[in-house]
């Protein structure tokens, strides 16, 4: 009976998680596991540095009238007023390059978005997800346009937070967010993750209600 207790605490100890062979099978599936985590944030990071090669990003220094934000070598104000004043062409062009890099972006990072997005050529609209849902043209000039643009914003917003981005970071700019978005010390890595390196780094970084709705688990 004694050889048998010692044995049984034997198999016991050998399988408890803490030690013995578990412990370590336990340790070994952790490291793996870390390590194709790393090696999925790096390729997620690798995939977006040459989407932001394509498109490239440029902010105005001094944001003065005469210097405007560009994507792709193409302006983007961030006044809604400069943005109406734009030819229809120059104006559907470059927001459907931000809607394609949003797209592309958040398809390579594997995060949604809190508004659907859609381009066809040079004309990109944007609505709420569900069948049905009627989507705002982004190339007029009316006040859909100035709704589509605030969307387009929250879009960027949501990037910027799942990637640890604090929303005290951002701008009206378009561009301006989209840069902190590429230059993010997270970019590429999980939403938890993010988070808790903003957290150690700025702080707690807060969440709007459409952003919480749509955080990946």
């Amino acid at each position: 009976a004694r050889a048998a207790g010692l044995l049984a605490a034997r198999r016991d100890c050998m399988f408890h998680p803490a030690h013995g062979l578990a412990g370590f099978m336990l340790d070994g599936l952790r490291m793996q596991l870390d390590d194709f985590s790393e090696r999925v944030s790096r390729e997620r990071k690798k995939l977006v540095m040459q989407l932001v090669a394509l498109f490239p990003l440029e902010a105005a220094e001094n944001g003065g009238s005469n210097e405007l934000d560009t994507i792709a070598n193409l302006p983007l104000p961030s006044d809604i007023k400069q943005l109406r004043a734009m030819t229809a062409d120059k104006r559907a062009a470059v927001i459907s390059i931000v809607v394609r890099v949003l797209l592309i972006a958040s398809s390579y990072l594997a995060l949604p978005l809190p508004f659907r997005m859609e381009f066809l050529s040079f004309k990109a609209s944007i609505g709420r997800w569900g069948a049905g849902e009627p989507q705002i043209e982004l190339y007029g000039v009316g006040l859909a346009l100035e709704t589509g643009i605030l969307m387009l914003r929250k879009n960027v917003a949501a990037l910027c937070f799942y990637q640890g981005v604090p929303i005290s970071f951002l701008r009206d700019s378009l561009v301006h967010s989209l840069w902190q978005l590429f230059h993010s010390p997270s970019l590429g890595k999980s939403v938890q993750q993010s988070l808790e390196e903003a957290d150690a780094r700025v702080g707690r970084v807060p969440a709007g209600r459409h952003l919480l709705r749509h955080a990946p688990d």
